[in-house]
């Protein structure tokens, strides 16, 4: 090992762990050392897909769960030393602002499926409170304020013994996380939801449990697990989100869950980003294409989540065929079997 370099990365709840890496290490080392270091089982390895992402911001706004911010994905050829130099090329002079690896979950085509391995359900879940806090993962509002409460449970149960009745007079702000993008309501009326569904909770069960109960409640919406990008569109009014996902291109009105329309893989013919704040799609029939235009800063990253995706449910058709294909004996055998003359009785 040459010259070792401690790199620090974040998870989606906060918490950081520290990797030492050779100064020449790639992305792909690095996220196979984190994995090792986290102790994933080969389950939660082969159900979901775990990145390493670059993220520009400030200390304080990691802690405050990077607001929902998704990051860049890193290539996983790329060397950890490299990217760092790039990221600082970028970074205006005297700027708090410092590159930030974060590791999360990366696209999945089967977002439902449910794991057994409490680690990857931990940071599955923190990765959901993320989204949710951001406006990105649309829920209800009696799913608000039950989620806002379990929230707070878990962030309590890391820090105060007593699971009993909490004091909210000083936890406003980390109380109603979940219920900030939702129609406007009262804040007492929001905290005595919130407290309600509080009071509620069986204080004796555990941070695993509590976070398991998370992401069975945000599951229920039938396209989690989308990713999600914040932009405008005339032809829809009123969009205010679009999310990649297994199905294709969901056009959303968050925070309403039905999405405005939905062009599937098969109806797209193409896309393009020509600027870095504009999104151009083309679906519908080739005598009647219609084309879509986003305004969104993420054209470009829309664009690599659509690429991925359609390069992922590929790999997954020819598993799939892999996997139902007949196992026959090669012909020149058959054929010598059959020309092998039978023993006598």
């Amino acid at each position: 090992m040459g010259n070792p370099l401690q790199v620090r990365v974040w998870t989606l709840d906060t918490a950081t762990k520290g990797v030492l890496v050779d100064m020449a290490a790639t992305v792909q080392d690095t996220t196979s050392q984190l994995i090792k270091d986290f102790r994933l089982t080969p389950e939660a390895l082969s159900k979901r897909d775990w990145k390493l992402y670059g993220f520009l911001g400030t200390e304080q706004s990691a802690y405050l769960r990077f607001n929902g911010a998704v990051g860049t994905l890193l290539l996983e050829r790329d060397n950890i030393c490299d990217i760092m130099a790039k990221f600082e090329l970028v970074t205006p002079p005297k700027s708090k602002e410092a590159l930030h690896f974060v590791f999360q979950e990366s696209m999945s085509l089967n977002p439902q499926n449910e794991l057994s391995d409490p680690i990857a359900n931990h940071l599955l879940c923190h990765q959901a409170i993320a989204l949710v806090n951001s406006g990105k993962h649309p829920v209800t509002e009696g799913e608000a304020a039950y989620l806002s409460a379990l929230q707070y449970f878990i962030q309590v149960s890391r820090t105060v013994k007593d699971r009993g009745r909490a004091s909210m007079a000083t936890k406003n702000n980390e109380f109603m996380q979940a219920v900030r993008f939702l129609p406007p309501k009262s804040e007492t009326e929001w905290l005595l939801a919130i407290f309600n569904e509080f009071e509620d909770l069986d204080k004796n069960m555990s941070v695993q449990v509590a976070e398991e109960l998370y992401l069975a409640t945000v599951r229920r919406w039938k396209y989690y697990g989308s990713t999600i990008f914040f932009c405008e569109n005339k032809q829809y009014p009123g969009t205010n989100a679009i999310g990649v996902s297994r199905e294709g291109l969901i056009i959303l009105r968050l925070p309403q869950k039905e999405p405005l329309a939905i062009a599937t893989f098969k109806a797209i013919s193409n896309w393009s980003s020509a600027k870095n704040d504009a999104l151009g799609v083309v679906a519908g029939s080739l005598m009647n294409p219609q084309r879509l235009v986003f305004n969104t800063p993420h054209a470009q990253q829309v664009v690599q989540a659509l690429e991925k995706m359609v390069e992922k449910l590929v790999q997954g058709r020819r598993k799939e065929e892999e996997s139902h294909r007949p196992n026959y004996m090669p012909c020149a055998t058959f054929r010598s079997t059959l020309l092998t003359p039978k023993k006598p009785f």
